[in-house]
């Protein structure tokens, strides 16, 4: 099960990342695609929360705090440079020490006044224990200090800060944006790119990821936008009433769609997505699950989508999947049907489950085409754990690139 989760490779440079800096957590060019943004969105947020009663740590968390250990053994035998101390304090951001990120940093502030990753990292801790009067300034100084590329989502971050300050009681959206009355598409996008950013250094904070579905919503994506919606009073209990008057609004108008068979033509989003999720993957062998050559060997979703698609077929598969060729292994994952027929033989495997076909359509490394045994029954979209013998396409560009057949289907344990 720990292998659904995906896995972050360690240490791979250090891109730059807005808002939050740190070399082992690369991102993809934004806006990407708002199912592979929810996700990643929630395994961030999940960082800071107690694993679930029998469950252990997520390997992303287990990732963070090795490294993090490794860099704090490292500091113990000599001093930190910037982007190792950039490193630090962004992992302790990411797993809720913001007061350890307090600790470390304000004595150092005057020391590293000309690096906005430090001043980004402090303005974003004091802002996480309420302390906007500290925070408002250290984010100026980083928003006047970041690159060029990422000043907007910066200033947008500063913009937050200083509408919680001016009005702490309030519940509602904050102005962080400046849209014209009539926005185009490419300004919504714009947009969505800005507060996909933001959302990701703030994964806790429900009035961002209100503010991305009301524009989402303006993107034409109804369905994701009552997901979001759904998920700012489920998990963030937000009581706002415009936002629960959206809700209800939009939910009557999705039902409304949903009954219609070619409702699918009528919420398709406008969003010129550059990416598919915005944590990069990056694989570590020695972490990757060894093959059993006569028995069964848990597959990673995520080295699935490291299969190169180039002009000319077949594509690159990475090395570790073409040695798993016609060997069994195991993964869990959602059933989806071809066609009319959900047990017409052979049926589709995909990571997570999709709610719109033609609105969120997977990549084609997202997925397993499943032969059933011919007596077989499943429920559409219904999670299991599969184990069969696992085959790449060399031959025919036409059909899928991975196949499960000898299969056996059970329960999730």
């Amino acid at each position: 099960m720990r292998w659904i989760i995906g896995i972050l490779g360690l240490l791979i440079g250090t891109p730059v990342w807005a808002g939050i800096y740190c070399g082992i957590e690369p991102i993809a060019p934004l806006p990407t695609q708002m199912r592979g943004f929810l996700l990643d969105h929630r395994l961030l947020r999940a960082l800071t929360l107690p694993p679930q009663s029998g469950l252990p740590e997520s390997l992303l968390k287990q990732t963070y705090r090795q490294t993090l250990r490794q860099l704090l053994d490292l500091g113990a035998t000599r001093p930190l440079t910037a982007t190792e101390l950039a490193d630090v304090t962004a992992l302790q951001l990411r797993l809720g020490e913001a007061s350890a990120v307090v600790a470390r940093l304000a004595p150092l502030s005057r020391q590293f006044a000309d690096d906005h990753r430090i001043q980004s990292h402090l303005a974003l801790a004091w802002f996480l224990q309420g302390d906007l009067a500290r925070a408002i300034p250290l984010q100026q100084l980083a928003w006047e200090l970041s690159p060029q590329e990422f000043r907007e989502a910066e200033r947008a971050l500063l913009r937050l800060m200083q509408s919680r300050a001016r009005n702490p009681k309030s519940d509602g959206l904050d102005p962080i944006l400046t849209l014209p009355a009539t926005p185009s598409d490419a300004d919504l996008t714009a947009a969505v790119a800005t507060l996909q950013r933001v959302a990701l250094w703030l994964p806790a904070d429900g009035r961002v990821l209100w503010q991305l579905g009301e524009r989402v919503f303006q993107l034409g994506d109804l369905r994701t936008a009552v997901a979001i919606l759904d998920g700012c009073v489920g998990e963030f209990a937000l009581g706002n009433p415009e936002l629960r008057r959206n809700r209800t609004k939009w939910r009557e108008e999705l039902d409304r769609i949903e009954a219609d068979p070619m409702g699918h033509l009528q919420a398709r989003t406008r969003l010129a997505a550059k990416s598919n999720r915005p944590l990069l993957r990056r694989f570590d062998p020695a972490i990757l699950p060894k093959i059993q050559p006569t028995g069964i060997t848990p597959l990673p979703w995520p080295i699935l989508g490291e299969t190169s698609m180039g002009n000319r077929f077949p594509p690159r598969y990475p090395d570790y999947v073409t040695r798993l060729n016609g060997r069994r292994v195991q993964l869990t994952g959602f059933i989806q049907p071809v066609g009319d027929d959900p047990n017409g033989g052979t049926v589709i495997l995909l990571e997570f489950p999709i709610g719109c076909w033609f609105c969120e359509t997977p990549d084609f490394t997202g997925m397993i085409a499943v032969k059933l045994p011919p007596d077989r029954k499943i429920t559409p979209r219904q999670a299991v754990q599969i184990e069969g013998k696992f085959r790449l396409n060399f031959e025919n560009p036409e059909d899928y690139l991975f196949e499960l057949d000898e299969v056996r289907i059970g329960a999730i344990e």
